[in-house]
């Protein structure tokens, strides 16, 4: 559904106080519990290192839209900008394989 307020975040490292993920949520608490508890492939190997350290990554609400689409969208801008930088330690799973940039898939709306 497109109807619902979705946040846009990028988690931050406290070692660094870099940006290494960049994401979007409805429930930004558990979304954040989950990448803590579950980390996926691409955030795996940073958490657990924080974990090692006992230290927790910080989550920073960027934007906010009245539609998944729109976050995703937001989201995917971001996550192109931070790849973009020289120093970039993004870790979004797009920065890690065979996609260069990122783009939406074209949608058609239909009308009667």
């Amino acid at each position: 559904s497109y109807d619902k307020i979705t946040s846009v975040y990028v988690l931050i490292c406290p070692i660094d106080n870099c940006i290494r993920y960049v994401g979007i949520s409805r429930l930004l608490e558990s979304r954040f519990e989950a990448h803590y508890r579950k980390p996926n492939k691409c955030t795996k190997e940073w958490i657990d290192l924080l974990k090692s350290k006992s230290l927790f990554p910080t989550m920073r609400e960027v934007e906010i839209h009245n539609s998944e689409y729109l976050a995703r969208k937001a989201e995917i801008k971001l996550i192109n900008y931070y790849e973009s930088l020289e120093n970039s330690k993004i870790l979004n799973v797009h920065s890690n394989n065979k996609y260069k940039k990122i783009t939406m898939p074209k949608v058609e709306f239909l009308t009667k």
